[in-house]
């Protein structure tokens, strides 16, 4: 049975729930399987009704798969790009632009606060790649670009890099 949470004002910004004032998800929300629910989905329901099972608090059941889950995305991607077939190509991007930041989030020890205010709270952040914000803000702007999907490869492995400097940072 689906389970429905409003979407708080602090997470409607355009490509993401413009319009959508409810998000369907199917509980429960475990935290090793972040990407087969809808995006934000644990951030909306952790700032709304808390979570038992919250991504950031164990970064290693989450992370790995979704960077795995992304290379499977990278490939579709790539090959809607080579058939010219945008409107589904800027749906993916939208989607993992969204995974992007909510991982951006989890490995920096908490949730995504929202939306809104997005460029300042990247700005905070301590892992993350170089000049996130600049380069998120033309995804939002952008997602159906050729140059977009490039652009989010490369946040991605980057991201991927600064989750292993983390991990070898807390092993110290």
């Amino acid at each position: 049975m689906l389970a429905k949470v409003k979407v708080p004002p602090e997470f409607k910004r355009d490509p993401f729930f413009f319009a959508q004032d409810v998000i369907s998800f199917q509980p429960p929300l475990l935290r090793h399987k972040t990407h087969h629910q809808p995006v934000f989905i644990y951030d909306i329901v952790a700032k709304e009704e808390g979570l038992l099972e919250a991504p950031w608090n164990s970064l290693e059941d989450c992370i790995p798969s979704l960077f795995i889950e992304w290379k499977t995305q990278e490939k579709i991607l790539h090959e809607q790009f080579s058939l010219r077939k945008v409107t589904n190509a800027k749906e993916i991007v939208t989607e993992w632009s969204g995974r992007f930041l909510s991982a951006l989030f989890w490995i920096n020890g908490g949730p995504l606060q929202g939306l809104t205010a997005l460029e300042a709270n990247i700005q905070k952040l301590t892992y993350k790649p170089v000049n996130t914000s600049e380069r998120v803000l033309f995804l939002l702007k952008k997602p159906g670009m050729y140059h977009s999907f490039v652009q989010l490869s490369e946040l991605y492995t980057e991201l991927q890099k600064q989750y292993a400097i983390k991990r070898i940072r807390l092993k110290k």
